[in-house]
């Protein structure tokens, strides 16, 4: 199976710490609109993580993505500690999508800095997401 997960977060700098811990490597998008990894589960799945956001533009970003009809099957939201204005909108964000998919797992993690994004607390992170996402495909 195939399966995508969402990052949303306001700085590329956490986004692309994140996903080079877990995946050692990722893509830019074209145009510096983001980033995307892919690996191969234990189950042999494939797992792609596309990694999103501008500061003042999440919600409208994550909104936008959700409503292109692109699956996307778990969303991880990455704030720096201390951005009031991106958890603002990462809440109205949340409340949003739990509206508009109540089974779809959403996350948030905030970090103090780049350095808090290391190799074991992210693919503990990546796991819990899973994880949820897992039980929401079983009793969805």
């Amino acid at each position: 199976m195939f399966f995508r997960y969402l990052i949303i977060s306001p700085s590329g700098e956490l986004r692309q710490a994140f996903l080079g811990g877990i995946f050692g490597e990722f893509e830019l998008a074209p145009k510096g609109r983001g980033e995307t990894a892919r690996m191969r589960t234990q189950a042999g799945d494939e797992l792609e993580i596309i990694g999103v956001g501008d500061v003042s533009k999440l919600k409208a970003t994550g909104q936008a993505i959700i409503n292109s009809g692109i699956r996307i099957d778990a969303v991880l939201m990455l704030l720096p500690s201390g951005d009031g204005d991106s958890w603002e909108e990462i809440q109205l964000l949340t409340e949003w999508l739990k509206k508009t998919d109540p089974t779809l797992p959403v996350k948030t993690w905030v970090v103090n800095s780049r350095t808090d994004i290391e190799k074991e607390s992210s693919r503990k992170i990546l796991l819990e997401l899973m994880d949820e996402h897992e039980r929401a495909m079983r009793f969805g």
